[in-house]
């Protein structure tokens, strides 16, 4: 399998759009930096840091789970089950 790159990442989130305003969140501007580690002997860790369109906006849970859905980390089921943890700033 060939390593996952930033531009490989950045083509995903082009994909994942808020849910209230049609644009992708990569040009909406919410991402602040992409941290991912190819090294270690499992899967890909990959960090995103990004805001939200406004302070505590409802859909950051669908958004994240759409974004790590299309990464790859877990395949498709509810965004309603809370299965993740979220940092949001």
């Amino acid at each position: 399998m060939a390593e996952l790159t930033k531009e490989d990442i950045i083509a995903v989130l082009k994909q994942c759009y808020d849910p209230e305003i049609p644009v992708d969140l990569w040009n909406l501007g919410l991402i602040y930096n992409i941290a991912y580690d190819n090294q270690s002997a499992g899967p890909v860790d990959v960090d995103i840091t990004m805001s939200l369109t406004t302070p505590g906006c409802g859909m950051a849970d669908q958004m994240a789970h759409e974004a790590k859905e299309k990464l790859g980390f877990y395949p498709t089921p509810a965004p309603s089950e809370k299965t993740e943890s979220n940092e949001w700033e």
